[in-house]
This record gives structure tokens, sequence and C-alpha cells, in this order.
């Protein structure tokens, strides 16, 4: 129905985590559609079953051996792992599929079988992506306006799924107050963009993940310590991932060294 069978059946190989039949029923029944009105819905068949299928071919040991994170042929990361009942793949903004048979070769690719339906965070129901999701809040406009300054509000939309450490406006108009710059002369700064991805990591930390860890490591490159971050607000879900509110700006460390000997910068 979603016209994927002769991607699957042609000569790129593919890795499969294939749902048993019990397994749609169950999502059916969590979705409230009949088979029917799933098969007519294209577009998040295609999104559903996308997420599913995996470039190239990984065996059991290659899929472990990528983890946490994979990328599907959708664009959108799945998370893999091994917890007490054993191997496991999904996202936690919709739950996760225990791995129950691996490696069934194929001749072009290879198939895990899953106890269940998951469902890519895009299909989060009732969920805006993350910058949707600040911009109705109300209380980001400077860092919704940074983020579109340096080209990073159309990445926010896409499928992530991301961690953002989101200051409000409040935030921002300390640094300004601090700095003695103008939001003007913020946004033109030529390292917008490393202080905005200083404010966001890979993949979808909850309040637990975040306080359970020392420090994350940003899409920036920089390592951020748990420990420098204030939050205000935890766990803000987003179709895309999660947002936590914050009541001051992150500067990365190379930044926070030349505002110190420039603080008129």
């Amino acid at each position: 129905a979603a016209g994927l069978d002769g991607v699957l059946s042609g000569e790129d190989e593919f890795t499969v985590f294939a749902p048993t039949d019990d397994a749609f029923a169950m999502a059916l029944g969590e979705l409230g559609l009949t088979a029917e009105e799933l098969l007519a819905d294209t577009d998040l068949l295609t999104a559903v079953l996308q997420y599913h299928v995996v470039p190239g071919r990984l065996l059991a040991e290659d899929v472990l051996g990528a983890a946490p994170l994979i990328e599907t042929v959708g664009g959108e990361l799945v998370q893999v792992g091994v917890g007490v009942e054993g191997a496991f793949i999904g996202n936690a903004e919709n739950g996760f599929a225990n791995i129950v048979t691996t490696d069934l070769e194929a001749s072009n690719g290879v198939i895990h079988v899953i106890d269940a339906v998951i469902l890519p965070p895009s299909a989060a129901a009732g969920e805006a992506d993350i910058v949707a999701t600040a911009d109705g809040a109300g209380t980001f406009a400077t860092l919704l306006a940074a983020a579109t300054e340096a080209g990073l509000a159309e990445t926010l939309t896409n499928a992530g799924p991301f961690t953002v450490f989101a200051p409000t406006d409040e935030a921002f108009q300390a640094l300004l107050d601090e700095l003695g710059v103008t939001a003007e002369e913020l946004l033109a700064r030529e390292d917008l963009a490393d202080i905005l991805l200083y404010h966001v990591a890979l993949g979808v930390l909850d309040s637990e993940a975040v306080t359970g860890t020392d420090s994350i490591v940003m899409l920036n490159g920089d390592v951020l310590p748990v420990e420098s971050i204030q939050i205000n607000t935890v766990d803000v879900a987003a179709s895309n991932g999660i947002i936590h509110i914050i009541d001051a700006v992150l500067l990365p460390p190379a930044d926070e060294a030349a505002d110190a000997s420039d603080p008129g910068y």
C-alpha cells in the first residue's frame, strides 16, 4: 500500500525490523485504527514502515555495535540497546519493541523480528515539533530568532530526535545586559550557530537521564557539564524530541574565555 515492496525487492541491501501480525494487531488497538484505515493513511503508513528499515545489511552484532542510535531510511533516528529483557529498539516518546529473533538473512539484506510496531517520534499524536512547540509557548522569541538567523530552525523541525535546553527571553536579556550588546549585535555574531548548538544534544534525554549523568556531548562538539545547567521546567515533549527550559544562556567554553578577556564583545 505504501509502494515500498519494489524498494525492498531491489538490488540495494536493507535491514528490516519486522513486526509480527500480533504486533500490528496491538498497534492498531493503541492507535484506534482498523487495518484498512492504516493502509489508507499512506503518509502515516510510510513513516511507520520506513522507521523499521535501515540501509545496509546489519547483523545483530552490527546493530548493537552501532548503538545507541541508528538512522533509518526515512532519516529519523531509532534507539537500540540491551535491557533486562534483551535487545530492544524504538524511542522514548512512543515506546520500544523487543527484538525476539535475529539474523534472518535474505539475498538483499537481513530481517530481525520484533514484538511491537515502533512509531517514529514524528508520529507522536498531538505534538508539534520543537520549533512549533517553542513558538507556541510565547517565551522564546529571541531563541527562535537566533535559530532562524543561524539557519538552524529548519534543522530543529526535522526528524531528530533532539534534546534542547531552551533559554527564555529573560535569559537572553540577561546575557545581553552582561555582554553590553544589543539583540541585533548578538544575532550578528559569527559564532551564533556554535552557541545555539551548545544547547542541543542528539537523542531524547529526559530529566532522569540528564540528572543521571555528569556531562552531555552537545551538537557543537563541546561537552556540557550538567552541574552548570539551571533547569526551570523539564520534559516538554515535542514530536521530534524534548525541551528543558533553562534560565540562562549557555556559552561554549571557548566563548566564555573570549568574553572574559573582552567584556565589551
